[in-house]
């Protein structure tokens, strides 16, 4: 399995970023295994689902919560903005592209910054 780790400029901290269709079928199903992930890279406390969506991309977050010493837990409920570009920059599509984030029902038009550095995008809410 492929992972990418991005930092969006002024975001708190790095996200994990994992295209769902490289993963094997019902993984990341299971608390135990997102407690793994979150074990194979110290520190992460974002971590950024996407995969093709029907019109471009579609990206779930997950918030990784400190719960103790050894044990961790999610929050599926939430978005955020830094990982969600984070899928944008880790996919590498050239031109705009559109992102449902699934978690929000937000739909998000991310345009690359015209004459800016690479990787740079303008966010438009849908």
């Amino acid at each position: 399995m492929r992972a990418a780790v991005v930092r969006a400029l002024d975001a708190p901290g790095p996200t994990l970023v994992l295209r769902v269709e490289r993963l094997p079928v019902g993984a990341l199903a299971l608390r135990r295994e997102l407690v793994e992930v979150c074990r194979a890279v110290p520190g992460i406390r974002k971590i950024a689902l996407y995969g093709t969506g029907p019109a471009g991309l579609a990206y779930r977050f997950v918030q990784v919560l400190p719960a103790g010493r050894f044990d961790v837990r999610f929050d599926f409920r939430a978005g955020c903005g830094h990982s969600l570009l984070a899928c944008v920059v880790a996919d590498g599509r050239p031109g705009p592209v559109t992102v449902r984030a699934v978690t929000t029902g937000d739909t998000v038009l991310c345009a690359p910054e015209p004459g800016g550095p690479p990787d740079t995008y303008t966010l438009h809410f849908l």
